[in-house]
């Protein structure tokens, strides 16, 4: 398969810095895969912080409808930034990874 088909492919679909190491830009796609790694770090760390947070000790936990979706809403409410940055991070991997094949050609 060509270049510029698979290195988009692995940006896209295996993770955003594949593309690039295939392209023999490793340095380019370490920063795209520590991005990612951080950026999904922070996204998992909020979520558990706000699970944690709305749960005063476990012993007392009551799980009913209504305290799913207010944390629900705070997942959403506070991580909208995080995703949309991960989002960002993969179309540029996924765009300089096509710029780069064909660029090698």
């Amino acid at each position: 398969m060509k270049k510029t088909i698979t290195s988009p492919l692995l940006s896209a679909l295996v993770f955003p810095g594949a593309g690039q190491i295939k392209n023999r830009q490793a340095l380019k796609g370490i920063i795209f895969i520590l991005l990612t790694i951080i950026l999904l770090l922070i996204f998992f760390y909020k979520i558990y912080a706000i699970i944690i947070s709305s749960v005063s000790s476990p012993s007392q936990i009551n799980i009913s409808e209504d305290f799913v979706s207010k944390i629900e809403t705070r997942v959403y409410e506070e991580n909208t930034i995080w995703v949309l940055l991960l989002i960002v991070v993969w179309i540029a991997g996924i765009a300089d990874a096509y710029l780069s094949a064909r660029n090698l050609k």
